[in-house]
């Protein structure tokens, strides 16, 4: 018996204390084995559950729906949806079993049990890796199976988060038999170890080894002290982002640009019309805020534009973007065949680099459909450390006061949907004297409707 316990305890809860009880602790973990006819449950308090943003039931619905369901394996066994819990991100999976899930010695496959387990952490790790993760992987996976289960039973697994980090992520999950949702019912358990990844970041050091990746490191820490918009021409300026584009989601994890992605994502909770809304994303770096976009629940047409082809070439590969989508300065008016067109119109971190950001906001508001909205960022004007000059002074930005964005909205003829989100933190930059240290940048964050 005590090397059934240590062996459990060893694979699925690493070093941690576990406690034998009689009563259940919905906040433990447990499992249960039959040992010469007596019954033994084993239950283990699991790590903290880093926070993390919450993703609405409705959206994981719906891209469950999309992207999960009819796809592959998961279509093949019949797995199916069942709830996601937005407070502690459990994820729960339902797959009838029928004769095509069970092995040769009549027993359910074990491969079927794993598959459904593996499936519910995979899509939790997706709903809840940090927005500049290109994806994930799941790299240690241990199942104890406990019992079997019939052809006619509903296997119900729950799955959820012990740890979310930036890099790593742990899930258990727990299989059971429907309507015997207690020890007796359980019939294995599954812990996974995953890795998100960062593909630009990934490929770079893998595939070209350490050297690259040492000049990825020295790139982020002379990031933009050689970058100065004042004495560049606009093709330099493109040239320059052309030169960063396929490193670009790796230096903009450096940057800790999370702030902006969140205030996107908590943008689209309320945004009418989001399924079907037509969508342009200008200065559309590789593509980063679509993915922000869709994975809120938008599912319409996405149009993209960056001064940078190579930057948009980026972008339009990750698929979010249609054949629309095109090369622009945001100094020059917007194509007039789009007037009246856009649902929402997205503009992040270029209103700093452009001659007359109030011209951009008379542009857009062209373009907007009736009761459209603009979502854009300045570089705000106001101090956030003892040192007087801005972060990006050095750069040649232009930062703006509150009121001077308002003066831009009027006379754009554009109203604030909500008051401004103001950061001190909307990303780090290195300080331009090279000694090393990180210096925020704050922004004001606007949604603007016609």
């Amino acid at each position: 018996m005590n090397t059934v316990v240590r062996t459990f305890v060893r694979s699925s809860m690493k070093s941690r204390s576990v406690v034998l009880r009689k009563s259940k602790n919905k906040s433990c973990a447990s499992s249960t084995f039959q040992l010469r006819g007596k019954q033994l449950a084993v239950y283990a308090r699991p790590y903290s559950v880093d926070a993390k943003q919450k993703i609405p039931v409705e959206i994981a619905r719906s891209f469950w729906s999309e992207k999960v369901e009819n796809v592959g394996l998961n279509a093949a066994l019949g797995i199916q949806f069942i709830n996601y819990d937005e407070i502690d991100s459990q994820v729960s999976l339902k797959m009838p079993v029928t004769d095509s899930h069970m092995a040769a010695t009549g027993k359910v496959h074990g491969g079927s049990v794993s598959a459904l387990a593996d499936t519910a952490i995979g899509f939790g790790c997706w709903l809840g890796k940090p927005q500049s993760a290109s994806g994930f992987a799941v790299v240690e996976s241990s199942v104890h199976f406990i019992k079997s289960a019939e052809p006619g039973d509903v296997l119900i697994c729950k799955a959820k988060p012990i740890k979310q980090g930036n890099i790593v992520q742990i899930w258990d999950a727990q299989i059971f038999i429907e309507g015997k949702e207690d020890e007796l019912g359980s019939i294995a358990c599954v812990r996974s170890t995953a890795v998100n990844t960062y593909v630009n970041a990934s490929t770079s050091s893998q595939s070209k080894g350490s050297g690259d990746k040492d000049a990825l490191q020295q790139n982020w820490a002379r990031l933009g002290t050689n970058f100065n918009i004042e004495k560049m021409s606009k093709a330099e300026i493109a040239a320059r982002f052309d030169k960063h584009s396929d490193n670009w989601e790796f230096l903009v994890q450096k940057s800790k640009y999370e702030p902006v992605f969140q205030w996107i994502f908590d943008s689209c909770q309320d945004f009418p019309g989001r399924p079907s809304a037509r969508v342009l994303d200008l200065a559309c770096g590789v593509g980063l805020i679509g993915k922000t976009l869709r994975k809120s629940g938008f599912k319409g047409s996405f149009t993209a534009s960056d001064i940078s082809p190579r930057m948009l070439e980026n972008a339009i590969a990750t698929g979010f973007y249609d054949s629309l989508s095109f090369v622009h300065d945001l100094d020059n008016p917007l194509p007039s065949k789009f007037k009246s067109c856009f649902n929402l119109v997205v503009c992040t971190g270029a209103t700093e680099m452009l001659k007359d950001p109030g011209q951009l906001l008379k542009n857009v508001s062209e373009i907007l459909a009736p009761a459209g909205q603009f979502w854009v960022t300045f570089q705000d004007s106001t101090p956030v450390d003892a040192e007087k000059e801005h972060p990006t002074a050095h750069q040649g930005m232009k930062v703006y006061s509150v009121d001077q964005i308002r003066q831009f909205a009027a006379a754009a003829r554009l109203k604030e949907v909500a008051p401004p989100t103001i950061t001190k933190a909307a990303y780090y930059l290195p300080s331009a004297s090279g000694d090393g240290r990180l210096r925020a940048v704050p922004f004001s964050m606007w949604r603007f409707s016609k």
